[in-house]
């Protein structure tokens, strides 16, 4: 009677050891992914601020920001990435959220696997001083500020990069 019940205590005494390195290990692997998603997410997100900084400030000719494309006039609904009339920077303002591929391998399965991020753009004007930035509550200035933010749905929380782009004559 007490072998029996060594054995089956010495078994349940395995099983937990067992499985708290199994728990140990695959809470140690979702760090390291989740980790190589949020490198991977800011990658892209720099990818798409940088090709937002290829288009000019605004679409006007106007060089005071009283000319300047009205914040409630940013990004006309029904754009997507690519789309042909998108001729400034704040007409990427609410484009359709944009899906990006990228590869990355797994040891597990020892293959490639992809992975599919979406992305999407806010734009808003901002007031710049000596000390701060902040938002202008709409009114058009020399500066515009664009926010990138990624998103998986493995990753617990989204990256968002932004990037202020100034009016140059």
């Amino acid at each position: 009677m007490q072998q029996t019940f060594l054995a089956v205590l010495g078994l349940a005494l395995i099983s937990v050891v067992s499985f708290n390195t199994n728990r140990d290990r695959v809470e140690r692997q979702q760090r390291t992914v989740g980790g190589e998603l949020t490198s991977q997410a800011r990658g892209v997100a720099g990818e798409v601020l940088d090709h937002i900084a290829r288009y000019p400030f605004d679409g006007s000719p106007a060089t005071t920001p009283s000319g300047f494309t009205p914040a409630a006039a940013f990004g006309p609904p029904g754009r997507a990435f690519g789309d042909p009339a998108i001729a400034d920077i704040d007409d990427f303002h609410g484009v359709a959220p944009h899906v990006v591929e990228r590869t990355r391998y797994n040891p597990q399965a020892r293959r490639d696997e992809v992975l599919t991020y979406t992305v999407s753009v806010a734009v808003r004007y901002l007031v710049v001083s000596s000390t701060a930035a902040v938002p202008s509550g709409g009114a058009a200035t020399f500066y515009k500020e664009v926010t990138v933010t990624v998103r998986h749905p493995q990753m617990r929380a989204p990256v968002a990069l932004s990037r202020v782009f100034s009016y140059r004559a």
